[in-house]
C-alpha cells in the first residue's frame, strides 16, 4: 500500500491472448479469480492493476490473435476486468506489428488514422467504462464457464454488471440463476434474461441490471 499505486499484469496479458488462442476461457478466468476473487487468498483484491493486450515491448495482439475476428472480443474483456484497461496507439484499428529491427515495427510512425468497426467497439467500450462504477471499483466473481464462452461479474453498491463472451462460431446458451429485465449496453437494448443468457458466434454482451 505505501509503494505502488499499480503495476503491469502480465499475468493476465499472457492469459488474455493464450485463452483466445487455445478456446480455453478457463485460463483468464482462473487468473481473474486468482488476482479479484472473494476468497481471502486471493492477490489483488480492491487493488487496480495495469491491464494490457499489447504494449510498447510485446508484440501487437492483432498479431498474435490465431483469429482476428476476435479481437472485438478480447478488447471487451479487457475493458470489463478488474483493474485500468490500457490502449495502445494504434491498435485501436487493429494494427499488426511483430517484433524486429530494434522493435520499430511495433512501434511505427502513424502517418494518418485508420477507424474502423473495431475503433467503434473500443470507443464504446470506453464509454462504458466512464459511466459505470461496477466496472471501475466493483467486485469480481465467476458466473457461467465453458471452454468457449463465460460470463463473469462486477457488482458495487450502486450496480451489477455481466460481461459474457462467446468465442465459438456457433450460438450458446448459458444457464444462469437470474430471471429478470438488463439492458445491453453495447447496443442500449433492453433484454428479457429467463435463466438463459443467449450470445451469437463470436459475440458479446454486457448486461447492467
Amino acid at each position: 500500500e505505501q509503494m505502488l499505486d499499480s503495476c503491469t499484469n502480465y499475468e493476465c496479458y499472457k492469459g488474455l491472448y493464450s485463452s483466445f488462442n487455445t478456446r480455453n476461457f478457463f485460463e483468464i478466468l482462473y487468473s481473474f479469480n486468482r488476482q479479484f476473487g472473494n476468497e481471502q487468498w486471493c492477490l489483488y483484491k480492491g487493488k487496480h492493476l495495469f491491464n494490457f493486450v499489447d504494449n510498447h515491448d510485446v508484440e501487437r495482439i492483432a498479431s498474435i490473435l490465431d483469429v482476428k475476428a476476435n479481437l472485438p472480443l478480447i478488447y471487451t474483456m479487457l475493458f470489463t476486468m478488474p483493474g485500468i484497461p490500457c490502449l495502445y496507439y494504434g491498435s485501436e484499428w487493429g494494427i499488426e506489428g511483430k517484433k524486429g529491427n530494434m522493435d520499430r515495427d511495433i512501434r511505427p510512425n502513424i502517418e494518418s488514422l485508420k477507424w474502423n468497426a473495431l475503433t467503434d467497439r473500443i470507443q464504446k467500450l470506453i464509454e462504458i467504462h466512464h459511466d459505470h462504477s461496477a466496472l471501475i471499483d466493483g467486485d469480481y466473481s465467476q458466473i457461467a464457464l465453458t471452454n468457449t464462452a463465460c460470463i463473469y461479474q462486477r457488482k458495487n453498491a450502486e450496480e451489477t454488471i455481466w460481461c459474457c463472451i462467446n468465442l465459438d462460431e456457433n450460438p450458446v446458451d448459458l444457464p444462469v440463476n437470474v430471471d429478470q429485465n438488463m439492458e445491453e449496453l453495447l447496443s442500449n437494448e433492453k433484454e428479457k434474461i429467463e435463466n438463459t443468457v443467449h450470445l451469437g458466434p463470436q459475440s458479446a454482451k454486457v448486461l447492467l441490471f
